[in-house]
């Protein structure tokens, strides 16, 4: 029995590493895409399904009512349902209500599989790795060969911003940002000195300027908690105020070499230098979506207008805000539902948890969801922060078996 059991315990392990590391990488959404698989709902829905059965055995149904984040998952679903009743445009809503579903599954996945896992494991540390390594090499191929990379071709890429295996380079940074906060969370202050910089090329290469803020903001926090050598992170900062001051310089040296499919990118580092106006069409959209998304609501701001309301008129390029989407859809009770999934999924952490890491992580979670308005939905951001408040420093508690490969 002691055979099986531990038999039982690897295998459990061993898909709980494999799934976080298929949705850390996007490959559902990338092989939807490349029309290599199905829809992504579909894989969530598969992930769960195979998660219940390989957990059930010895599972007990009031360790999830002690979580709440079970009952935030419940109750968003519940609302949902409810303010399908709002929605003027039924397609929209059964679309917005199928991305509320997709996200309560991939909460249930990892409320299932997570709490067993042991934070220090070897196997769990090497899988993170593996994302950050393989995420950041697919984005610098994208930059540096952006005519033959097949990804560009599968994804919703923007020309000049590399995203490697995601579908554009805001997913790709934000992603990097929370792959990095949770090596941070248990790693030593040497290896989280490596994966800051690694992060670091890989999210410079997006140009995305959340992505570069959080960045910051996650190192600055890391070193003040020391978890990150102080030296190192003004060894960068050093490094930066000399290339700010140089900007006229870098940008001459940079513009012969960057090749013309990446002029997106080279305004944008013109920008950054302090060397021109960032007036990309992009940016120039962005802001007028979401100055039309507050006149939207302004015009129903208590009850919103229904679930999916966002897509009848902005089609793909949303809100770029998180809780400005759900303030639209949702009304007042919109700018609730992104914190109180912070919050709930930080009362749901094990005792002996670093509340004070997962706060400052919310932080940054609050930040990233200012430049996304489908970050709740993403798996490459639910994972690594539901892994970061779920998983017990201890290894697993006393009613679940733990996983130690």
């Amino acid at each position: 029995m002691k055979i099986v059991g531990s038999w039982v315990q690897r295998v459990r392990f061993w898909w709980t590493a494999g799934f976080t590391l298929l949705f850390l990488l996007n490959l559902d959404q990338f092989a939807y895409s490349a029309g290599l698989g199905p829809a992504p709902k579909y894989w969530s829905m598969a992930a769960f399904l195979i998660t219940l059965l390989l957990f059930v055995p010895g599972f007990r149904p009031e360790q999830l009512l002690r979580k709440p984040v079970a009952w935030w998952a419940l109750g968003y679903l519940l609302i949902s349902v409810l303010w399908l009743g709002l929605a003027d445009h039924v397609e929209s809503a059964i679309a917005g209500l199928t991305k509320v579903i997709t996200t309560c599954l991939f909460v249930g996945s990892a409320l299932l599989a997570y709490p067993s896992v042991k934070a220090f494991s070897r196997s769990w540390a090497a899988m993170l790795w593996a994302a950050l390594l393989l995420a950041t090499f697919s984005i610098m191929q994208e930059y540096f060969n952006p005519t033959a990379y097949l990804f560009a071709e599968a994804g919703q890429g923007i020309p000049g911003r590399a995203a490697g295996l995601y579908l554009n380079p805001n997913t790709a940074a934000q992603t990097l940002v929370m792959i990095l906060a949770c090596l941070m969370a248990h790693g030593s202050a040497r290896a989280n000195a490596i994966a800051l910089l690694i992060s670091m090329v890989g999210i410079f290469l997006t140009f995305s300027r959340g992505g570069m803020v959080a960045w910051l903001v996650l190192a600055v926090a890391a070193a003040v908690r020391g978890r990150l050598h102080r030296g190192l992170l003004l060894a960068v900062l050093g490094c930066a105020a000399i290339v700010l001051l140089a900007g006229p310089q870098v940008l001459d040296e940079l513009s012969v070499w960057v090749a013309p499919e990446n002029r997106n990118s080279l305004n944008r580092l013109a920008w950054l230098l302090g060397q021109g106006d960032l007036g990309d069409s992009l940016s120039d959209e962005r802001a007028f979506v979401a100055a039309f998304a507050w006149e939207q609501y302004l015009e129903a701001p208590v009850a919103g207008h229904g679930l999916g309301y966002m897509w009848v008129w902005s089609s793909d390029t949303g809100a770029h805000n998180q809780s400005l989407r759900f303030m639209v859809e949702y009304g007042v009770l919109g700018a609730l539902i992104f914190p109180l999934f912070l919050l709930a999924s930080m009362r749901s952490a094990a005792p002996g948890a670093d509340r004070y890491w997962q706060w400052l992580v919310a932080g940054v979670a609050m930040l990233l969801s200012l430049f996304s308005h489908n970050l709740i939905e993403q798996a490459v951001f639910l994972m690594p922060w539901l892994a970061i408040c779920l998983i017990s420093p201890a290894g697993g508690t006393p009613t679940q078996s733990r996983m130690s490969p």
